[in-house]
This record gives C-alpha cells, sequence and structure tokens, in this order.
C-alpha cells in the first residue's frame, strides 16, 4: 500500500482510540513520519490531529511501551501513543472550515 500524503505531511488513519484521549501509531509509521513534515493522523476520515517532525522524534524518544510481536511476520513494533482533546479538535477543525 502506497503512503498518502497530505501537504507533505504523511496520512494516518487511526481506526481506535482509547480512552477518548490516546491515539496510538506504529513507531515505523511515526519514523516515517520524521523523514517528511510530520503525521496528520484521520479517525473516522477527520484530520484529529496534526504532528510536526520534532514532536514525532520526542513521542519516540519517550516510548516507553513494551514491543509486539507482529502475526505475519518475525518483526517487532511499538505503539506510540499521541494525547489529544476531542472537543478541542472538533472546534479547531470548525473554525478552519
Amino acid at each position: 500500500m502506497k503512503p498518502k500524503y497530505q501537504y507533505n505531511y504523511l496520512v494516518v488513519d487511526v481506526k481506535k482510540h482509547y480512552n477518548d484521549k490516546v491515539l496510538s501509531v506504529r513507531d515505523y509509521i511515526v519514523k516515517k513520519g520524521t523523514q517528511c513534515e510530520g503525521l496528520n493522523i484521520q479517525y473516522n476520515g477527520k484530520t484529529v490531529l496534526v504532528v510536526d517532525r520534532q514532536s514525532c522524534i520526542d513521542a519516540l524518544n519517550n516510548c516507553k511501551n513494551k514491543p509486539i510481536k507482529s502475526k505475519f511476520n518475525a518483526t517487532t513494533y511499538r505503539l506510540v501513543d499521541f494525547r489529544f482533546n476531542d472537543e478541542y479538535t472538533n472546534k479547531n477543525q470548525q473554525e478552519l472550515i
């Protein structure tokens, strides 16, 4: 699958969020975000969080989650957590429109 970009940000579709406050992205995707301007994290087709390059690097350095073994091959990955406030994000999105 070819990665999607929007304004030089890597677009990441997240299927689940935890406690309406945390979005988890795999570490190898966050590393790809550091190679461009950052990450554009989407949930249900709407942008909920835009993370710049430096914040991606900081999130990778501060990640304390245990490695998870992939079901399909022998690789491992970590989940990098990003906190967000859903109410604040929705207000900003409406202001932009």
